[in-house]
């Protein structure tokens, strides 16, 4: 039998994360050179992929197979390329228009810019993503006053907005400071961005957290420009520790063998199968009638979980994820209620799950299929 790959608990990297089919190199400001855009053609030519140039002034391939993610990446890292955390919890991209070089009306080289703040702010861990926006005059081609962290021209430098969110509710950036170098504004966004982490709830983006922030964007400005609290020589180290640990996982995934492994389609064997051909023997027991299970594709998720004194506790469910039928489950994550259950979280959709029974947690009517010998000492 071939076995999924599973997760049991643990920390995984944002490359884990990333779902089935979607890749996005980064493309700091959206500058991007011909030969980039060759070798971008020929690797998704290759794997069959279908592109898109993203709403965030990139370039996306989707369409691919979880087991093709290295060998897409190691090629994209040796053109030059590296992740553009799409998924991640930090910076997405600097959106530009062409400024100054290009435009008639441009009062500032905002394209150079942009590419200045992404290359900063990259892979930055913050409490939700971040997007940021250089328009190079006040026409705002890049919308700016729509980002967490937006420039505007001037003739004399830039107006920095700041705490601009999209999405359901879209809030308008708030002004910082106005006719600022590009050294003021990036000192201004290093120390705005580190008080955002450092204070921040868990997933509030800036818009939320500004509103909450006792004296607001006035307040604010006496903390970043005026240190009304003495902790901007903090903020700053702070900052600049994270710009220069960065790096780029998918670049160590391809380069090294183990982590490389976590995205083998099977554990068992380095044999590979496009998935709409796949077939399994169904062995489940159907515990959860109401389970859509489509015929001959569910294959099992295995997982195992250590017991003090008693060797390892197997658990065997179907890998098609009951929420949207997409072959999620073992990547699930491992864990355990305070009354002693054995959850299971799906890393995609968040649902939760009973591993021993199947039952959901999260959503009653969402179900899996377990196996016999489910939860049994082996």
């Amino acid at each position: 039998m071939q076995i999924p790959v599973s997760r049991g608990r643990g920390n995984i990297s944002h490359a884990e994360r990333t779902p089935r089919g979607q890749r996005i190199p980064r493309c700091p400001g959206g500058d991007i050179s011909p030969q980039e855009l060759e070798d971008f053609a020929k690797i998704a030519k290759k794997y069959g992929l279908w592109t898109k140039i993203t709403g965030a002034q990139r370039l996306g391939m989707f369409g691919a197979e979880r087991h093709q993610l290295p060998s897409i990446w190691k090629e994209l890292v040796d053109a030059g390329m590296e992740s553009g955390q799409a998924y991640g919890k930090s910076l997405r991209t600097v959106k530009s228009c062409v400024g100054s070089t290009w435009c008639r009306y441009g009062q500032q080289d905002s394209v150079t810019m942009a590419v200045i703040l992404e290359n900063r702010y990259k892979g930055i861990r913050s409490p939700h993503k971040m997007k940021m926006g250089v328009s190079g005059c006040l026409r705002e081609c890049a919308e700016a006053q729509g980002k967490d962290v937006g420039l505007i021209a001037t003739q004399k430098g830039y107006n920095l907005y700041v705490c601009g969110n999209g999405g359901a509710k879209p809030v308008h950036a708030a002004l910082l400071g106005t006719d600022l170098s590009e050294e003021e504004c990036i000192k201004y966004i290093d120390r705005t961005l580190m008080f955002y982490i450092s204070t921040a709830k868990h997933l509030q983006r800036t818009a939320p957290w500004l509103e909450e922030l006792p004296g607001g964007i006035e307040y604010l400005k006496q903390v970043v420009i005026g240190d009304k609290l003495g902790i901007c020589s903090e903020l700053e180290a702070l900052l600049e520790h994270a710009h220069c640990t960065y790096k780029c996982e998918w670049k160590e995934v391809v380069y090294d063998a183990s982590l490389a492994k976590k995205f083998q389609q099977y554990a068992n064997t380095q044999e590979t199968q496009h998935t709409e051909h796949i077939e399994y023997v169904d062995m489940r027991r159907q515990r959860h009638p109401n389970v859509y299970s489509p015929p001959d594709v569910t294959g099992p998720a295995i997982f195992r979980r250590e017991k003090a004194d008693e060797g390892w506790e197997w658990f065997a469910t179907q890998n098609i994820c009951p929420h949207k039928q997409a072959r999620t489950i073992s990547r699930g994550l491992v864990g355990e209620t305070l009354d002693g259950k054995v959850t299971l979280a799906d890393p995609i959709y968040k649902t939760m799950y009973n591993l021993e029974t199947g039952e959901g947690i999260s959503n009653s009517d969402l179900n899996l299929s377990t196996f016999e010998g489910t939860g049994q000492p082996l």
